[in-house]
């Protein structure tokens, strides 16, 4: 008997309902679902260029000289190599979640380009189609990033059509 998974891995297999992005070029039609997509957006007193500056920034305090070199990159790519070199602060392991889904809501609450993209996929799954086993799955995963965008997408929904 197969022991059960306190969290279910998401699928790995291509299908046509779940909507898939990573890269600008694997997936250039989703590709502003993406954490790496430039968009800025205004959360905790700062300007972010995108969710992963302000994602690898929070390894930090904003007191640290770091913090601010990671939110002034100019691109996502070195704010993730910046920040895959800190020792994250304590908090950080167990907020990223939370962390990732606040930057998330941010930029697609505060851009309408994001915003219809995000809206314009229904209610289909979403799966970061990388390697990275906590935000995506490619070969497997928890597809965290997904789930992510899902909740974002349907709190949007929900104040949509309260407006």
């Amino acid at each position: 008997m197969r022991k059960k998974r306190k969290r279910p891995l998401a699928r790995t297999s291509i299908d046509t309902e779940t909507v898939y992005f990573f890269d600008r070029i694997t997936y250039p039609h989703t590709f502003k679902l993406s954490s790496f997509y430039i968009c800025k957006f205004y959360l905790d007193n700062n300007w972010w260029h995108s969710t992963i500056h302000y994602y690898q920034a929070n390894k930090t305090t904003p007191d640290n000289p770091v913090y601010s070199q990671i939110r002034d990159c100019t691109t996502p790519e070195q704010a993730k190599k910046i920040g895959s070199t800190l020792d994250p602060i304590e908090s950080w392991h167990s907020g990223k979640y939370e962390l990732m889904k606040a930057a998330t809501y941010a930029k697609f609450s505060q851009n309408k380009g994001c915003m219809t993209t995000l809206i314009s996929t229904g209610v289909k799954p979403l799966m970061e189609y990388s390697r990275d086993s906590y935000w995506g799955a490619k070969n497997y995963g928890y597809n965290y990033m997904g789930q992510i965008l899902e909740e974002v997408r349907s709190e949007l929904r929900k104040k949509l059509r309260m407006e």
